[in-house]
């Protein structure tokens, strides 16, 4: 189900960020390569902003040489504070106090000549996610109908007092239209929030 929002509260999307939502790549893909071509993100802003980085609860040093697989999840984080951040830290000088919990990537990399088709899960946490919230939501993300229905149950209010128009699947709907749908039913949404009241 496509979902399509113009929303003049965009910032209260963000929290949808940090639950996390889908992406496609392909298997052998680093998260270096997967993290550079989403919207608001490249190279510069990966290694200046994003300080923090978890593949499947593991923290990752190297980007070039972390791999996913089918359904990882990665968590994403601009520098925390005190030395609880600085341990975490990609590369960070204090690295070794959690080794036990960091990621070791693989001896080899895995073979791109037949990769296949796999899903992730991306988790967007503080600054990350006020910072490219906007970009994100407005090219459209991809989340469970279940963790929708959450948020949309948490803000229902805030959503209604600033939503000015909504779409369900290509068609202009009331607001009163969308209260009716369970959406924990369906499996994917497919969102787009879009500020104010822009075409």
């Amino acid at each position: 189900m496509k979902l399509k929002f113009y929303q003049k509260n965009i910032a209260l999307f963000y929290q949808i960020l940090s639950l996390g939502i889908w992406v496609k790549v392909q298997s052998g893909e680093s998260i270096k390569n997967i993290l550079n071509r989403l919207p608001g993100i490249d190279l510069t802003y990966i290694e200046n902003r994003i300080q923090t980085i978890f593949l499947n609860g593991h923290a990752v040093d190297n980007i070039d040489t972390a791999i996913i697989s089918n359904n990882s999840t990665i968590a994403l984080s601009a520098a925390m504070p005190g030395l609880v951040g600085a341990t975490f830290r990609k590369s960070g000088v204090y690295k070794s106090l959690r080794s036990e919990i960091s990621h070791q990537s693989p001896q080899k990399a895995l073979s791109m000549a037949h990769p296949k088709k796999y899903r992730i899960k991306l988790k967007f946490f503080n600054f990350i996610a006020q910072e490219i919230g906007f970009k994100l939501l407005s090219d459209e993300i991809w989340i469970e109908g279940n963790v929708f229905q959450e948020f949309l149950n948490q803000n229902l209010k805030s959503i209604a007092d600033g939503c000015s128009k909504l779409f369900i699947n290509g068609k202009r709907q009331s607001f009163n239209q969308l209260l009716k749908i369970d959406f924990s039913k369906e499996k994917d949404i497919y969102l787009t929030v879009i500020s104010g009241n822009e075409k």
